[in-house]
């Protein structure tokens, strides 16, 4: 069974999404930080496991003006830290996520 959305952060710290449908990537985008982490660790996982319902469409300036399945060869480069599944099944990868990636996921203050 494949994920609905996966999670992948970059070297650099960049946290991206992408989200899958029936007939395949269907979103992928940048998540903006939020300085109130609490609130935004809650939001992104209430968000995750409904599909990013209320998230633009691609915006390739966001990927070097890349299509969208050029931009998730691209993060798929970088490190798979959550993986969210349509049963609510989570998956977590702290091992392999940086500062950022903790602190969206409440694993670091």
């Amino acid at each position: 069974m494949r994920a609905t959305v996966e999670v992948y952060e970059n070297n650099a710290g960049g946290i991206f999404v992408a989200v899958f449908g029936k007939n395949g990537l269907k979103k992928l985008f940048v998540v903006t930080p939020d300085n109130n982490e609490t609130r935004m660790t809650r939001a992104f996982y209430q968000e995750a496991l409904y599909g990013f319902s209320g998230v633009d469409d691609y915006n390739a300036a966001d990927f070097s003006g890349l299509s969208m399945d050029d931009a998730y060869m691209d993060i798929c480069s970088g490190n798979l830290i959550a993986e969210f599944y349509d049963n609510c099944v989570v998956n977590l990868y702290p091992a392999d996520m940086g500062s950022a990636g903790m602190k969206l996921f409440g694993l670091k203050d």
